[in-house]
């Protein structure tokens, strides 16, 4: 009872470590220590750098889908129409138009016909033509379509802004040269019909009337879809709607009147009575049957209105008026005022697609470098 009594009133005597536990613990303490510095050096460096590669990652992957669009979508349709010719070659209007001209020479029509396939890379064309698509090759409306489709990083937003736009217009100005090219064809066909309307018809009949021969009925045909074609152009039933005129002298100069200072007065006005002109020939020109009993038509045979010789000029070609003046026709002037502002517009909407897509590019440049330099 004793022993048990003392053993219960014994203390417990804990001393604090000495010697080799001392040491111990303080390596342990050490080693804590050194953890956490690690820790926190792993917050503070690594992950800051690894952020800014997540960030350089993800600028880098919208420029390469960016430019991944360009080179199938722009960059091809160049290659397809013009090969070789690099685009940073055609930098002033004068240029693109002499590359244009150049391959016009060749063939205008067919040269119509791969602009319009190589724009909507249309496969079934470019084989016809045998010529061998771009890999991956979208056309211009697949590239409208991907920017569309483009996650637009909200860096780029701005710069981007205005690009599918500038496309879409250079889209439109392919579509517009193409289709008057491809149309090549056609433009022969109707000049030579005109052309020999006017030489069978008023042209013969003139020179029928010079040696007294009498006119057959294919000549009067002849006449008649000339004359009904060039009053419908003029806007008038008869030539006796143009205006007072006893002389061919004067008849003439009223033709001049109507087409030259009026109707096609400038280029704009001669590009807009060009569809009324192109109707008037649909209708006339390549009519079947004529009316030669017509009243308006035996009045101009019997007056000898085919003497006059400035209306095919003033209409179609073009002539030299007094003092060495060359006035252009409506239709020469119409011509020649579509493709010249076709090619124009085209060149102002290559212009402004590649500054919009500098700008985006420019951005790109701008938050790497920022990331780079962190």
């Amino acid at each position: 009872m004793d022993e048990q009594n003392k053993m219960q009133s014994t203390d417990v005597d804990i001393k604090p470590p000495t010697g080799i536990g001392m040491k111990i613990l303080v390596l342990v303490a050490i080693v804590l220590a050194i953890s956490g510095g690690v820790a926190a050096g792993y917050f503070l460096l690594y992950m800051p750098q690894q952020q800014r590669q997540a960030e350089l990652e993800r600028h880098q992957n919208f420029y390469n889908e960016f430019t991944k669009i360009h080179t199938d979508g722009f960059a091809a349709t160049w290659k397809c129409i013009f090969g070789g010719t690099e685009l940073t070659q055609v930098n002033t209007n004068l240029k693109l138009e002499q590359l244009i001209e150049s391959a016009l020479s060749q063939n205008e029509a067919t040269f119509g016909k791969l602009v319009l396939a190589c724009v909507s890379a249309d496969e079934e064309v470019l084989a016809a033509l045998e010529k061998e698509p771009q890999a991956g090759m979208t056309g211009l409306p697949g590239q409208v379509e991907a920017l569309g489709e483009l996650e637009v990083e909200p860096e780029y937003e701005e710069a981007f802004a205005g690009l599918p736009e500038t496309l879409d217009a250079m889209n439109e100005s392919w579509v517009f040269l193409g289709e008057y090219f491809e149309e090549a064809d056609k433009r022969a066909q109707w000049d030579k019909k005109l052309t020999d309307s006017a030489n069978k018809g008023w042209g013969t009949l003139w020179a029928k009337d010079q040696k007294r021969e009498k006119f057959t009925a294919s000549d009067l045909s002849h006449a008649w879809r000339y004359y009904k074609f060039m009053t419908c152009s003029l806007g008038v039933e008869g030539y006796e709607d143009l205006g007072e005129f006893k002389k061919t002298t004067e008849l003439e100069a009223l033709i001049g009147k109507i087409a030259i200072d009026e109707a096609c007065s400038t280029e704009e006005k001669a590009d807009a009575q060009f569809g009324v002109i192109n109707d008037c020939a649909e209708k006339y020109l390549l009519a079947s049957k004529t009316e030669l009993d017509a009243e308006r038509f035996a009045t101009a045979i019997k007056k000898g209105y085919y003497n006059e010789q400035r209306s095919l000029a003033a209409i179609a070609g073009s002539f030299e008026g007094e003092q060495g003046i060359i006035y252009e026709g409506c239709i020469s002037k119409a011509r020649s005022y579509r493709k010249a502002t076709g090619i124009a517009n085209l060149f102002k909407a290559m212009m402004a697609y590649s500054q919009a897509r500098a700008q985006v590019i420019e951005q790109y440049k701008k938050e790497k470098e920022k990331l780079e330099e962190e």
